[in-house]
């Protein structure tokens, strides 16, 4: 029984034989990014829409994130670093509040910022390289439970930026970004 579900857990993030590379230039310090988003947000039976504006420090190793619905209501503002988040405002509305913030800054932490310290061959994730050698995917080196997908890149001031992710754990969060608009400001 233990084998069928570990089977089963490895069918649905398969482990891949694409190449793997380093960190991503759009990941590398000193860049600083200011991305507004369209993001839906799956959280169990819950589905949110948001619209986000975030701020991607690559130097600091930051991220900030104010998460608005359609109407321009601010649901929550988090700030997330490689060691933790701070819940800087939640509207009390948001169905799964904290929880939603905690899953979201860990996704966003994941997607954002782990890939700047990305190590071909080591580290906790493993960056898997499309055709071009832009990142494609990222998942944990070593097994578990999420996978992400970088798709759709764009030319940003001369760095290949990814203005589709995709981001999925099991038995969490799920996130689609589809990045509308992206600027560098740290030039």
């Amino acid at each position: 029984m233990f084998v069928a579900i570990l089977l089963a857990g490895c069918a649905i993030f398969p482990r891949s034989e694409t190449p793997e590379v380093g960190a991503p230039a759009w990941a590398i310090a000193p860049a600083v990014w200011r991305i507004r988003q369209v993001v839906l947000i799956e959280f169990g039976e819950a589905k949110i829409p948001i619209q986000g504006y975030l701020e991607l420090n690559a130097a600091t190793r930051t991220v900030r994130l104010i998460a608005m619905d359609d109407f321009g209501v601010t649901l929550f503002r988090l700030t997330i670093t490689t060691a933790g988040e701070t819940v800087d405002f939640m509207l009390p509305l948001v169905p799964h509040g904290e929880e939603v913030a905690r899953s979201v800054a860990t996704s966003l932490r994941r997607i954002y910022l782990a890939p700047g310290v990305a190590v071909a061959g080591a580290g906790e994730s493993r960056l898997e390289a499309d055709r071009e050698g832009h990142v494609a995917a990222a998942g944990p080196r070593s097994g578990g439970r999420w996978r992400i997908w970088y798709d759709d890149y764009r030319d940003e001031g001369g760095v290949p930026v990814p203005h589709v992710i995709r981001y999925r754990e099991r038995g969490g969060v799920s996130l689609a970004i589809r990045q509308e608009s992206v600027k560098r400001v740290d030039r």
